[in-house]
């Protein structure tokens, strides 16, 4: 793990898998990390039949954890065209005494950026495209028209997110 000054720096360590569709992807992803780093990007397409990993970092001597959000495009081969995305967004926070673990995952419309804006929307917000969790209760589950997304994260400073995606067939 990762340690300074006996205290655990928050982590993330994202894993994506993408389910058989020979169709869809996820292509272009985004990031918008609201404190910390991606030390470790997406890849920027996620195929059929594909596992993924990212590594977001705190920055080194900040009290502030690992936080934000990133996207990627459902893009649809055939149409050579998408009209939505996939956001996937993510808190570990510096203080877990005072703050916890949380995560959400959602399809918006393609006009939706990944910035700021989003990431408060999927925090704070009211659940409208999206569902949100705490890290360590049963895992997240949001049906889109297009895609189901299945997650679940570890309660830990170190956190692990997995995140599933499984298309309908309707796209």
């Amino acid at each position: 793990g990762f340690i300074q000054s006996g205290t655990r720096i928050p982590n993330l360590i994202s894993h994506i898998a993408k389910k058989p569709n020979l169709l869809l992807f996820l292509h272009f992803s985004r990031v918008y990390t609201e404190s910390g780093f991606c030390e470790v990007p997406l890849p920027p397409m996620v195929g059929p039949c594909s596992a993924v990993k990212a590594h977001f970092k705190k920055t080194k001597g900040a009290a502030t954890g690992a936080v934000g959000v990133f996207t990627y495009d459902l893009f649809n081969a055939e149409l050579n065209d998408y009209s939505h995305i996939m956001a996937v967004m993510f808190s570990v926070p510096y203080d877990r005494i005072l703050y916890s673990n949380w995560f959400a995952v959602g399809i918006f419309n393609k006009d939706k950026n990944c910035d700021h804006s989003l990431y408060d929307k999927m925090y704070n917000g009211g659940e409208s495209n999206f569902v949100r969790g705490k890290a360590d209760e049963s895992g997240i589950f949001y049906e889109g028209d297009y895609v189901i997304i299945s997650a679940s994260m570890t309660d830990s400073g170190e956190a692990v997110l997995t995140v599933e995606v499984n298309d309908t067939g309707l796209y």
